[in-house]
């Protein structure tokens, strides 16, 4: 059996039709046909036969659905054929007689638009008789190309079958997909009808809609409205009814996705006036029990003026396997709950799942629900009912129940059940999760945490063994401790975390693993040896299972990871702190001549170091001391008086002719009468005049007697020299300054060369003359002019003469002028007369 059933009944309400899916019953080679029978309604009797829904048997034809109409005086079945209209599926329907079965007229394609695939049908029986019904169902990719689904409808006469007007477009949205349709005629005498469905268009994922319509024409009454007011999540799967007397109410449920851990689904419901579509009250939560899944909801009114409603869908993991089929009935007044929900199928293995629902009985006081079942008949799904009825009587207390053999008498609920709802018939077993360790109670307790229970109907629960736990309470099982925490007591509510210098990589673990030598952890709760953490340079671990490393003492390093000791600091180096990783060597003036020591040593006095490194002092060469300890350089070893040397050097004896008469002394300074020049301060001179040469200082002469020059052999200005020694010059004696004035003949490139002109003497030179830049001015031809100076032969300058500042002839002057600017000289033979030369100096350049 495939689980495509509906329900409805039929005759004056005396029977029902269930329709479904079956692949083999007719015997014909098809994979799946329609099939349908009749059932009493008093007490769910078989009527007949099954008898075969569809003419056309080629391929598939499945999804039925079923509704009376006229009445109840025929009923329809509609169904979705694969391949049959030419395209993929489309939806088919026949009238069936409910006196005996019999089809009336032909089978009838309802959708005009028979491209790419029509599918989800639904039915339902509108106008003041059911005179006219209307089939929805959605079709893809027709309203415009490139369209996913959308939800279209047709109207049909009940008495004909005939078509009324064209099939409609009942979405105004067209983005995306709507599917998922259903539809109930509402408002006096069946005028209006609402249209259902799930669209993917409010924003977030999945959503609601509705569209009321006029029944007799298609023409949309208002525009579509959301249903679900929060679109947090998925809203799907939608159904509907008309409740009220006059249907003047409809109500709307729809499974609704829970933002939680564990994406769960609850059932939800709204409330609509049928005359305007407005709200009334707050949308509600169907379903009681809230674990895990519960989808696939079905509405139906019960009762002659549809005073009550009933709500079914599936709930997994409650009736102990899988899916099962729960309900809740509601007074349709004030929309309250008319005890609690109830389970529906009394088989609880496997699934069961996808109920119909429908009321049934002669004022419509019952009602049927029907699901599929698995492996209940043995053979894949099969199609499974029952009959409730809203008018049976309990006087049974919560936590007790009666049976339909005494319904007089109540017993208590036994151990691992309970009875949460006045007069049930039955008690309901405790979930896995839970207990009851007493009779007679109204709930069910929650294992507590640290504990859980695997099975139902039990009365205690179990504690969680070594290695797990079980940190809420209604569990079915322990948690395994995760990686990094252990567990080594029973009926633990959490794990414990792996202590600092440990690891665990596994699940379910008792201990820890500790890390190993030079390796460690400072954190808990770790999940792999990866967390072992080798000691950085520097320091150390010799033990397992360690939180922090060791540093390295002083006068030790450790320049590998990893370590489990240190190594002492070698001879010529040390430490002076902890968590060294490499020994510094002693500097230069310093030494260490032992391992594994803080510091170094000091070179004492008269020793020196100039190497880094070092486990010893080198002596100073002979002859030389130091000033102070820590020598750096054997240039700090200096020469001791009566020596004389470099520093660093040998130091040897003072000659007989010099003086070392200080500490460091380089050269020995030269003794009275004698000489030595910076050129060469060790060779001492012996001076020709020893009153010239004073000693003591390199090239120091008597200049108080007028001595100067090398070996103090020439006279200073203001002296002479008589014989070999230097006199003082007479007062009245002046200085002199001798010119020598060269000209060239520039009458053609090749003339000789400079010709001797003429001494001038110039007198009064003062002293400061060469340390100023004086010019020499002077009016000539282009004759250019050269002169060289010669003051004692002490310094030698010369004069450069630029171009005359004119092409006159020479100024001649009759007087001499004797000043620093001016003098005199011969004019050159020009102009065949003798002039004179007016000029200042005018470029020196010292050489």
């Amino acid at each position: 059996m495939f689980g495509s059933k509906r329900l409805t009944r039929s005759n004056n309400n005396t029977k029902f039709v269930i329709t479904w899916s079956s692949d083999g019953d007719d015997n014909d080679g098809s994979e799946y046909d329609v099939l349908a029978k009749f059932y009493n309604s008093n007490d769910g009797s078989e009527i007949g036969e099954q008898f075969l829904v569809n003419n056309h048997t080629n391929n598939t034809q499945y999804f039925s659905k079923v509704r009376a109409i006229l009445n109840g005086e025929k009923f329809v079945i509609a169904w979705q054929s694969n391949n049959q209209d030419g395209f993929d599926y489309g939806i088919y329907l026949q009238i069936f007689d409910s006196n005996d079965g019999s089809k009336v007229g032909a089978e009838i394609l309802v959708n005009n638009f028979t491209n790419n695939a029509q599918s989800g049908s639904r039915i339902c029986s509108t106008g003041e008789n059911g005179e006219r019904f209307v089939v929805t169902w959605h079709s893809y990719n027709q309203t415009f190309e490139g369209s996913l689904n959308d939800i279209y409808a047709q109207i049909f006469d009940s008495n004909t079958g005939n078509k009324i007007g064209s099939e409609f477009l009942v979405n105004t949205n067209t983005t995306n997909d709507q599917m998922r349709s259903d539809i109930c005629s509402i408002g006096e005498n069946g005028t209006k009808i609402v249209i259902v469905w799930e669209s993917w268009q409010d924003g977030s994922k999945w959503g609601v809609y509705a569209q009321i319509f006029n029944s007799e024409d298609g023409n949309k009454i208002g525009n579509e409205f959301l249903v679900k007011a929060n679109t947090g999540d998925h809203q799907r799967v939608p159904t509907i009814s008309s409740i009220g007397q006059k249907n003047e109410k409809f109500v709307i449920s729809w499974c609704s996705r829970i933002d939680d851990d564990n994406s769960r689904y609850d059932i939800r419901a709204q409330v609509y006036d049928s005359n305007d579509g407005s709200k009334i009250g707050d949308e509600f939560q169907v379903n009681t029990g809230t674990k895990n899944h519960q989808i696939w909801p079905a509405i139906s009114s019960i009762g002659e003026n549809k005073e009550k409603f009933v709500i079914t869908w599936q709930s997994y993991l409650y009736d102990s396997s899988g899916y099962g089929i729960y309900a809740q009935i509601y007074e349709s007044n004030e929309i309250s709950k008319i005890g609690g929900e109830f389970r529906v199928n009394t088989y609880t293995s496997n699934n069961q799942d996808r109920p119909h629902i429908s009321s049934i009985g002669q004022n419509l006081e019952n009602f049927i629900i029907s699901w599929q079942s698995e492996e209940q008949d043995g053979d894949g799904d099969g199609i499974y009912a029952q009959i409730f009825t809203t008018d049976f009587i309990c006087n049974c207390n919560k936590g007790s129940y009666s049976n339909t053999t005494n319904p007089d008498s109540c017993f208590q609920c036994p151990l691992g059940t309970y009875q949460a709802e006045v007069g049930k018939t039955g008690c309901m077993e405790c979930q896995s999760g839970q207990y009851q360790d007493k009779e007679g109670q109204s709930k069910c307790l929650d294992c507590e945490i640290g504990t859980y229970q695997d099975l139902e109907s039990q009365s205690v629960c179990k504690a969680c063994g070594n290695g797990t736990y079980q940190n809420s309470k209604a569990q079915t099982k322990c948690l395994s401790c995760g990686m990094g925490t252990y567990g080594n007591d029973d009926g633990l509510s959490e794990c414990k975390l792996c202590p600092k210098g440990t690891y665990q990589n596994d699940e379910g673990q008792t201990e820890c693993i500790k890390c190993r030598n030079g390796t460690i952890n400072p954190n808990q709760g770790s999940t792999s040896i990866g967390s072992c953490i080798e000691c950085e340079l520097g320091s150390y671990q010799n033990q397992e299972g360690a939180s922090e490393c060791l540093q390295c003492p002083e006068g030790t390093y450790g320049n590998v990871k990893g370590a489990v000791g240190c190594q002492e600091c070698s001879t010529g180096s040390y430490s002076y702190q902890i968590g060294s990783t490499v020994c510094s060597f002693c500097t230069t003036g310093t030494y260490q001549d032992e391992k594994g020591m803080i510091n170094c040593k000091t070179c004492p006095f008269n020793e020196y170091q100039d190497q880094v490194g070092s486990n010893e002092c080198n002596n100073c060469p002979s002859n030389s001391e130091t000033l102070s300890k820590q020598s750096a350089s054997i240039k700090e070893c200096f020469c001791m008086i009566g020596y004389y040397g470099k520093p660093g050097e040998n130091c040897k004896k003072c000659p007989d002719e010099g003086i070392c008469n200080e500490f460091n002394q380089h050269y020995p300074y030269p003794n009275s009468g004698y000489w030595s020049s910076n050129d060469d301060p060790y060779e001492l001179i012996k001076c020709s005049i020893e009153i010239a040469c004073p000693g003591y200082e390199v090239e120091k002469c008597n200049d108080t007697a007028g001595y100067t020059g090398s070996k103090c052999s020439e006279c200073l200005n203001g002296f002479y020299k008589l014989e070999h020694e230097c006199e003082k010059c007479p007062s009245n004696s002046n200085q002199r300054l001798f010119l020598i004035l060269l000209d060239k003949i520039d009458k053609s490139q090749n003339r000789e060369n400079w010709k001797l002109k003429k001494y001038l003497k110039m007198t009064n030179f003062p002293n400061n003359f060469w340390e100023k830049q004086d010019y020499l001015q002077w009016k000539s031809s282009s004759t250019l002019f050269k002169f060289k100076s010669f003051t004692n032969g002490l310094k030698r300058y010369s004069y450069h003469l630029d171009k005359p500042d004119s092409s006159k002839d020479c100024h001649c002057k009759n007087d001499q002028d004797e000043t620093i600017d001016h003098f005199i000289w011969d004019c050159p033979k020009y102009k065949k007369k003798q002039k004179y030369l007016e000029g200042q100096i005018r470029r020196i350049k010292i050489y």
